[in-house]
């Protein structure tokens, strides 16, 4: 069986949240492929944009109560992860980012890292994805600031 690209990121990520250990920020490299930074592209940047406010807005309710701020794709536009009933956070965590990679026919992913980062003292979930797109490859970052959940 084949697994996909989403499928893939979804047990990574449940493994980061749940089990894995935090880095320095200087560890936490993208893909090791000579990669263009999204921004780059400013035709790719505003589809992923798009994309990832539209996933967002037709998340569960719920999972806006602890995922908010974004799209993520630089640190300083981070998803930031808040909320009373914070147990609730990882889910919501998971299929906002499996969402916003799971349309694998316009934007193919071709490899993936991710990473539990401190930066400043705040926890981030970091995702390095490279993406075909028109021929040459992208490197996408996905940050979420995962402070309060892994604090509590």
């Amino acid at each position: 069986m084949v697994y996909s690209y989403a499928m893939k990121a979804f047990t990574a990520l449940l493994s980061l949240l749940f089990l894995g250990q935090i880095c320095p920020a200087e560890d936490a490299t993208p893909p090791a492929a000579v990669n263009l930074p999204l921004s780059d592209n400013q035709e790719l940047y505003a589809a992923f944009e798009a994309h990832a406010r539209y996933i967002y807005n037709r998340l569960p309710a719920m999972d806006r109560l602890y995922v908010h701020e974004g799209p993520g794709f630089t640190r300083e536009t981070a998803w930031v992860v808040e909320g009373a009933e914070l147990s609730q956070a990882p889910a919501a965590v998971v299929r906002l980012m499996y969402f916003i990679y799971e349309d694998e026919d316009r934007f193919p992913v071709l490899e993936f890292n991710q990473d539990r980062v401190e930066i400043d003292g705040k926890i981030y979930l970091y995702t390095g994805n490279v993406v075909l797109y028109q021929g040459k490859r992208y490197l996408v970052e996905q940050w979420v600031d995962i402070s309060a959940y892994w604090r509590k």
